[in-house]
């Protein structure tokens, strides 16, 4: 049988309790500021996403809401509510579908490309999933 710890014996052990406790306390500050980042970044993401997307669909819907009365005012009435319609001639269904899809495409460009350069100007960065790179 071994007597007491002797001093010496407890001191080192004491020294090492306390270095694994500042590692512990370092790896602990690094989890949390990894933790944070990662949150903002998710946040970060979803606020693009809604400006981005909100963008989108605004512009979609004044870009029908212009073809339409562009429409009525060059034919003189509505244009097709359902172009696969039967009751809807092939041509009127082709230039209508046609016309609002290049339409509302570029729209959706035009606005997303706007969300853009706002978002650079806002935060001096590209919006999260966005390459930003040399323009041709």
């Amino acid at each position: 049988m071994s007597g007491p710890p002797q001093r010496s014996d407890l001191q080192e052990h004491v020294a090492e309790v306390e270095r694994r406790r500042e590692q512990l306390g370092a790896d602990l500050e690094a989890l949390t500021s990894e933790a944070r980042a990662q949150m903002g970044m998710t946040v970060e993401k979803l606020i693009w996403k809604i400006a981005a997307g909100g963008a989108g669909a605004v512009a979609g819907a004044i870009t029908n809401f212009g073809l339409r009365k562009g429409w009525k005012a060059v034919r003189g009435d509505e244009p097709p509510a359902d172009p696969a319609s039967p009751k809807v001639g092939w041509g009127d269904a082709l230039v209508w579908t046609a016309t609002t899809a290049v339409a509302v495409a570029v729209a959706r460009l035009v606005a997303t490309r706007g969300a853009i350069a706002g978002w650079e100007r806002a935060t001096g960065t590209p919006p999260p999933g966005v390459e930003t790179g040399r323009r041709r």
